[in-house]
């Protein structure tokens, strides 16, 4: 899968999940003039953004990268938004600031292949701590779509699988869940097919984790461990099936089959 996309490119979830892909997005950090702010504003520390973005990602940091061409009201309010979201995810969040028109910004103009006269400004991208863009604001940030852009690392997982071009068979299901065991061997005989085992990851994610509330509602999937849920998604953000309970390879194969081409995906059976 050519991952080498215009900015603003975007999968078009059927559940009305969205993800927003930039050019290499997977593999790094940009490179730029920032400032990262802390909790106060007291104090802003200008450095290498790549160098900022991948030190605040292995602290296990959501990024919020503020991209502008000048500081205005806009530029504030959106500052404001992210400083409410790192005060309600204490710890979790931080917030790096870059002027696409300064000369140190070139790098990541390039990297990314951003043409900042065709891009709405302000522009706030959220990058979760593998990478993996959890969301894009081109306006100021509503509270609870811009809280909801910071996922578990269960759901950054699925979503960095589906960037990377591989289909997932996602496991929803808890400690309690009934079934689970039937599940977990179903799963593993499906991916351990060869048609299926380079083209297939699995991924559990735990209903009873409240930071996944958003993320499986956008897979209208209730949140509860009584019953396993198990979804299939193919790399282009569609989903194949969804089976409730006890799931078996073929019901699994066949929600491919049905989903045939439309899909979009290679190694759909």
């Amino acid at each position: 899968m050519n991952m080498k996309r215009h900015v603003f490119e975007s999968l078009r979830w059927r559940t009305g999940l969205y993800v927003y892909l930039l050019c290499g997005l997977i593999t790094g950090g940009l490179i730029g003039a920032t400032a990262v702010f802390s909790a106060d504003q007291s104090s802003a520390v200008v450095s290498d953004t790549a160098m900022t973005m991948e030190k605040l990602q292995k602290d296990g940091k959501y990024v919020c990268l503020l991209l502008y061409k000048e500081k205005n009201a806009k530029v504030s309010s959106v500052q404001k938004a992210v400083e409410v979201l790192k005060k309600n995810k204490a710890g979790k969040v931080e917030l790096v600031m870059a002027d696409v028109l300064a000369s140190t910004s070139e790098s990541l103009l390039q990297k990314y292949r951003m043409a900042p006269e065709r891009m709405p400004m302000p522009l706030l991208i959220v990058f979760a701590p593998n990478d993996v863009v959890t969301g894009v604001f081109e306006t100021d940030p509503d509270e609870k779509k811009l809280s909801d852009s910071i996922l578990s690392q269960q759901a950054t997982q699925c979503l960095k699988l589906l960037q990377d071009g591989k289909n997932v068979v996602l496991c929803i299901q808890g400690e309690s869940t009934k079934g689970k065991e039937q599940v977990v061997e179903a799963v593993n005989t499906f991916l351990a097919d060869g048609a299926y085992k380079d083209t297939f990851d699995k991924v559990f994610i735990d209903p009873g984790n409240a930071e996944n509330k958003a993320f499986l509602e956008k897979l209208n999937v209730t949140m509860t461990a009584d019953e396993a849920v198990t979804v299939v998604l193919t790399s282009q953000g569609r989903i194949a099936g969804t089976f409730k309970g006890v799931t078996s390879k073929d019901q699994l194969v066949k929600s491919l089959q049905a989903c045939g081409s439309s899909c979009g995906s290679k190694g759909l059976g």
